[in-house]
């Protein structure tokens, strides 16, 4: 459908971000894979898309704004990743295909404090596993070097779709065991590649991409059972405890983000 946005509902995050996501935003396109619809020409596009990611996670972080600024951008993204889902199909990369496959993942993922979104989810695995699944891990990360001369966004994509299995199979922050078998070897391979086994080691590897303590911290929390290096035993402690925050001083957004109920899943 016809699509605008009233300049009344436009965020800061999309049309007027701060320099931190700009920058992110910058360093994050030179390592896109140049296809036909990550192309040069669509350059701005692109940009507006991972700058508006950028903003819902930095947004995350901010308990100044109005609980609702958020939907506005949440919509923008939305529209733009049907738009590139549908280009893909007809004519997009395998790479370009996972980063959007990544990109909506991270979108639903940071929305599932909102509502969950099982029957996505379960959409967007099945598209990785059709895209990944007859590809050998380390055939994956040499084309995708070849392209693109870093892994960032596909380690990204692939810890999205880890996090993604924990939440559908109702596991709390800490993985404790290995991901299905068509994705561990991809994500222990990655990591094993990178020498990322330790979950600050991960951590700061993500963190230069779109990121919330809330989703992607639980891919950091599990890069040592990914990594095969040690399958996790539950305790009592490992689970999340979330922040007290005055009644009076939260906004209904923090309470909401703060408070949900997948947290205690």
């Amino acid at each position: 459908m016809p699509y605008h946005m009233h300049e009344d509902f436009r965020t800061l995050y999309f049309y007027n971000p701060n320099e931190t996501i700009v920058k992110a935003t910058l360093d994050n396109l030179t390592k896109l894979p140049i296809g036909s619809v990550f192309s040069e020409e669509r350059a701005a596009r692109t940009k507006r898309l991972i700058q508006g990611i950028h903003g819902l996670a930095h947004a995350e972080r901010r308990f100044d704004i109005s609980w609702n600024a958020p939907w506005a951008n949440i919509y923008d993204a939305s529209y733009l990743l049907s738009q590139l889902q549908m280009e893909i199909e007809q004519h997009g990369s395998l790479e370009e295909h996972i980063i959007v496959i990544g990109c909506q993942m991270q979108l639903f993922g940071m929305m599932i404090v909102f509502c969950e979104q099982t029957d996505i989810q379960n959409h967007l695995l099945h598209r990785l596993e059709q895209a990944i699944a007859s590809i050998d891990p380390g055939d994956l990360c040499n084309r995708w070097l070849e392209h693109t001369g870093s892994l960032d966004w596909l380690l990204w994509a692939l810890c999205n779709a880890g996090v993604s299995v924990l939440q559908l199979t109702g596991c709390r922050s800490l993985a404790t065991g290995p991901l299905p078998e068509w994705l561990q070897p991809a994500v222990e391979y990655i990591l094993e590649h990178l020498q990322l086994t330790e979950p600050d080691d991960l951590r700061a590897r993500l963190q230069q991409m779109p990121y919330t303590e809330t989703w992607n911290g639980r891919a950091c929390q599990s890069a040592l059972v990914w990594s095969n290096t040690r399958i996790a035993t539950p305790t009592p402690g490992s689970r999340e405890s979330s922040p007290s925050y005055s009644h009076q001083t939260s906004s209904k957004f923090e309470r909401l983000r703060r408070y949900s109920d997948w947290l205690e899943t």
